[in-house]
């Protein structure tokens, strides 16, 4: 009985010896794995980390960009409200038509809204704002009448000579001709029609 229980003895130490190995084999593989799985995260980390830097960061610069000239917006369209007596309805054709104008000149929405807002200040219709304030713009860009000095000219001339407001395209057209056409500058022609 005692040798069998000794052969059991030795055959259940080679079986827990056996074991153990596994556990240690095991063990060595997982530990092997889970460096493996460490350098993995840390290349995930630094990939955050860069498309952070590369992603992140450009879409909340724009989305900061965009917050800015949806507040410009405001603000400059606050400022035709402000001079412009009209409904909603009429506000709501005023600022399509000035970013639509936006669209097709190089000037931006707020600067147009400016323009519009001194095409109210200077009592011009609100149905003729929208094509006295694109005259005023066209001329800014190409001569030397911008902005509200040649808003303020060209509206107290068509007031002194008692011109339809319809007609500031008319008008406009006409002082660049002559600018083209003289050895004069459209700023001066204006300034000696007034």
């Amino acid at each position: 009985d005692l040798n069998k229980l000794e052969a059991e003895l030795k055959k259940t130490n080679s079986e827990i010896e056996l074991q153990t190995n596994k556990w240690n084999v095991l063990s060595k593989n997982l530990n092997g794995i889970g460096s493996s799985f460490s350098k993995v995260g840390d290349k995930l980390t630094d990939v955050g980390k860069s498309m952070s830097l590369k992603v992140t960061a450009p879409i909340l610069a724009a989305g900061t960009a965009a917050t800015k000239t949806a507040i410009d917006w405001e603000s400059a369209f606050a400022g035709v409200k402000k001079t412009v007596d009209g409904t909603e309805e009429d506000f709501r054709k005023l600022s399509n038509g000035i970013r639509e104008m936006s669209k097709q000149l190089p000037s931006s929405a707020s600067d147009i809204a400016a323009v519009a807002e001194s095409a109210g200040q200077l009592g011009i219709q609100k149905e003729n704002i929208l094509g006295f304030t694109k005259v005023i713009i066209d001329l800014g860009n190409s001569t030397n009448l911008t902005g509200e000095q040649g808003a303020s000219s060209l509206a107290k001339f068509a007031n002194i000579t008692g011109m339809a407001q319809e007609n500031f395209d008319r008008l406009g057209s006409t002082i660049v001709a002559l600018g083209n056409n003289s050895a004069t500058t459209e700023a001066d022609i204006v300034s000696m029609a007034m």
